[in-house]
């Protein structure tokens, strides 16, 4: 509703125009005060009105202008308007020169229509927030009754197929005493003031800050000083990360040495770690630093972030990292060792097929599924009921009875590798078989999980003050354990997620699914863990530490 819309017949000698009042003066206290001082000129019916003056968008607009606040007072007597002109024109008011003229033209708000123009407006929004709170619980009914379908290791029972790192961080010390004494403390994190601050993602990622200083100074120095206490979000979150990722890699890389000190005869072998989706090297460069008989590539579609990744290299002095500007399905060499930290949607997919495509061992940590979603409408998903599962499965096509490689390592044979340069055309959605028998409409369940799951996907295990539910898990018309809204959409990702390990699985590989160190505090904190057949002292290690992991539904029952 705007004043036109309410005008009022032309009284061009009872009102005054009094114009460039400060946006910034108290409404109030200028109506009260303008008002005495125009009623020294004549009587007057009522105070100042202000027109507008509590606008927002209009004080922005206006503020250069002269012309800034503005009002109306109306006299009772015509001439009487005329002689107020003239003596207040030109008038200082706190500092600024009033205009002042006889109003030609008057505009005024009916009130009552205005409350009912924002009332009728409110409703509209409330409207929508109905519209939007219907279709959440909607998909939501959808969701449970697409995980009641789907069989064990996944549906409800997802949370106790992924273990938790922290509990198998004693399996590990146990595996590697040299090896920890020397680069990570018995609690699995690094030394991080030890290391080259370049490498570090706290004081050389730009991704945190001080605890106490303003974000303003965060963005200006871009890392946090040596010694100083650590802001507990991004940059701490991150170096929790890396030190999830590294854990693993010591698992595997000592294995490694031990099977070289037995063969002493062949050379050591020096191994290829990608790192796909790597920026500007927040994950890459501290398992360098950490790692330094290994090549790292990362490689980052992003120019602006291989650059900052080569030169913080450079500056960390590291001879073992190099970075490169490439899609993730457009790079064809030979890999041992994949890596994926929170590679958007289908990049997590793409990064999963080429460590199959290479008979590489892969280490990733999913990020936003939703995206998924978008891969099922552009048909990279199998058609509804129309191929076999043998046409239909995981991104490459497993064996005809999928390998059992949970006991046992024997017997499995890889077929033979897909061409790599067709990376992008072999994904489908579903991954697995597994999840494809269990969806009675495979495009479309798939679908709804995948936007179920990018909706509050706290952690299903998350404290009470996370999760906003009850401490103990509330059981809903479908027999499922859900302790809020939140741990729906994380049993929908979690569900995803074994998807994808299940079909490596399939395909011969030893899988592993956790969760990163301190996961309750990161909200994307799933680690999918695949070894090749051809690697079986990682694969048997992978099998230990998935035998001693605590598992989720120890959290949440």
């Amino acid at each position: 509703m705007t004043h036109k819309d309410q005008k009022l017949p032309k009284l061009p000698n009872t009102w005054l125009y009094i114009g460039n009042i400060d946006w910034y003066t108290d409404p109030k206290v200028a109506s009260l005060e303008l008002s005495a001082l125009a009623s020294q000129y004549g009587a007057i019916e009522g105070n100042l009105d202000l027109t507008g003056f509590l606008d927002k968008k209009k004080r922005e607009r206006d503020l250069d202008k002269l012309h800034q606040g503005s009002g109306f007072i109306k006299f009772c007597v015509a001439e009487e308007v005329e002689t107020a002109a003239k003596a207040l024109d030109g008038y200082l008011y706190r500092s600024k020169p009033l205009k002042v003229q006889v109003a030609r033209a008057r505009y005024v708000v009916d009130f009552d229509k205005l409350e009912q123009s924002k009332l009728k407006k409110e409703h509209e929004r409330q409207h929508v927030r109905n519209k939007l709170r219907h279709r959440q619980e909607r998909l939501d009914q959808e969701a449970r009754r697409v995980l009641e379908g789907i069989s064990s290791p996944g549906g409800c029972d997802a949370p106790s197929a992924f273990h938790q790192l922290q509990t198998v961080l004693p399996e590990v010390r146990a595996q590697l005493i040299a090896e920890a004494a020397r680069s990570m403390s018995l609690s699995g994190e690094i030394d991080w003031q030890a290391m080259h601050s370049a490498c570090d993602p706290a004081r050389g990622g730009r991704v945190g800050g001080v605890a106490g200083q303003s974000s303003a100074k965060n963005e200006e120095t871009g890392a946090v000083g040596e010694g100083q206490p650590y802001d507990s979000s991004r940059a701490l979150r991150k170096r929790w990360q890396v030190e999830s990722f590294a854990v693993i890699l010591h698992l595997m890389l000592n294995a490694e040495e031990q099977s070289e000190n037995l063969t002493k005869s062949s050379p050591p072998e020096r191994l290829t770690i990608v790192d796909f989706g790597c920026g500007s090297g927040n994950l890459t460069l501290p398992l360098a630093s950490l790692f330094p008989t290994c090549d790292f590539i990362g490689y980052d579609m992003k120019l602006r972030s291989i650059e900052l990744l080569n030169a913080r290299a450079a500056e960390a002095g590291l001879t073992n990292i190099k970075g490169r500007v490439a899609m993730i399905e457009d790079v064809a060499h030979p890999i041992d060792i994949v890596l994926a930290l929170h590679a958007c949607g289908n990049a997590t997919d793409f990064a999963l097929l080429q460590a199959l495509s290479c008979g590489a061992a892969y280490l990733v940590s999913p990020c936003c599924i939703g995206k998924l979603k978008f891969s099922v409408q552009e048909k990279f998903s199998v058609p509804e009921k129309t191929a076999s599962l043998e046409e239909a499965g995981g991104c490459i096509q497993p064996p005809t009875e999928p390998a059992d490689t949970a006991d046992t390592l024997g017997g499995v044979e890889l077929k033979e590798q897909p061409d790599v340069s067709g990376v992008a055309s072999q994904l489908h959605h579903p991954r697995s078989r597994w999840l494809l028998r269990c969806l009675q409409s495979p495009c479309k369940n798939f679908a709804v999980l995948a936007r179920r799951a990018d909706i509050d996907h706290g952690n299903c295990c998350a404290p009470l003050e996370q999760n906003d539910g009850p401490a103990r898990p509330e059981t809903d018309e479908a027999g499922c354990a859900l302790a809020s809204k939140k741990s729906l959409g994380a049993l929908c990702k979690l569900n995803i997620e074994l998807d994808r390990s299940e079909a490596s699985r399939e395909y011969g590989y030893t899988v592993g699914t956790f969760k990163l160190l301190r996961h309750e505090a990161i909200a994307k904190s799933d680690l999918l863990i695949g070894v090749p057949a051809t690697r079986q002292n990682w694969a048997l290690r992978l099998q230990k530490l998935s035998e001693v992991g605590v598992s989720l539904s120890n959290a949440i029952c």
